[in-house]
């Protein structure tokens, strides 16, 4: 279900962030709470599924084709699933063969040089910040099938994780086809700081 933002902001101020206890509400209020804005929520068609309860991202292609959905909570685990199942009426989507955003990257044409981030609402978070070269993956494992993409439509890769030593794991699969970099271990999230602080982490990338 589609969420209008704007209005749930506007509602958020109005009762001072009290979502009276309501799991869906308890949920928005975390989204602006994160740092990200009714424009972005709804530029990018953040909405709600009923079933799971949480907030749910549309997944799409590298041709832009919808997918399917991600749901991600605000307190339980695991944090993120793939939707989908009887109960939705469709099968989840194989998170292993996806980079999350690298149609919008290839449409703006932003793909000489990819970063690469863990999880969706980190790379909306960077995109919002105007780092419109960044792509996510599930987790932080890096399939073989993500390499295959990245190597397909980068010339270098710059991976932008929580920890460094999962960065390091990643670079090396693609490493030998194409320069890459990896960015020190940091505690904080894209939607919690400022765009000139994440050019400052990006400033000590390794390659």
């Amino acid at each position: 279900r589609k969420i209008d933002w704007k209005s749930m902001e506007s509602w958020m101020k109005y009762s001072g962030g009290d979502s009276g206890g309501s799991t869906k509400d308890e949920a928005i209020f975390y989204m602006f709470e994160r740092g990200f804005s009714w424009q972005t929520l709804n530029e990018w068609d953040i909405g709600w599924d009923n079933i799971t309860e949480r907030i749910s991202i549309p997944i799409r292609n590298e041709s832009g084709e919808l997918v399917g959905f991600k749901g991600r909570s605000h307190n339980n685990e695991p944090r993120y699933i793939a939707l989908g199942g009887i109960e939705h009426g469709f099968e989840p989507y194989e998170t292993s063969r996806i980079l999350f955003a690298l149609d919008r990257v290839i449409k703006t044409k932003n793909n000489a040089s990819i970063i690469v981030r863990e999880g969706e609402l980190n790379t909306i978070a960077m995109h919002s910040h105007g780092f419109h070269n960044t792509v996510g993956i599930s987790g932080k494992n890096l399939s073989d099938y993500q390499a295959e993409l990245i190597k397909k439509h980068a010339s270098k890769a710059i991976f932008y994780f929580d920890d460094e030593e999962d960065a390091i794991k990643a670079a090396k699969k693609i490493r030998k086809y194409m320069p890459t970099s990896v960015v020190p271990s940091t505690s904080k999230d894209p939607a919690e700081i400022s765009r000139a602080e994440i050019l400052s982490i990006l400033d000590a990338q390794r390659s």
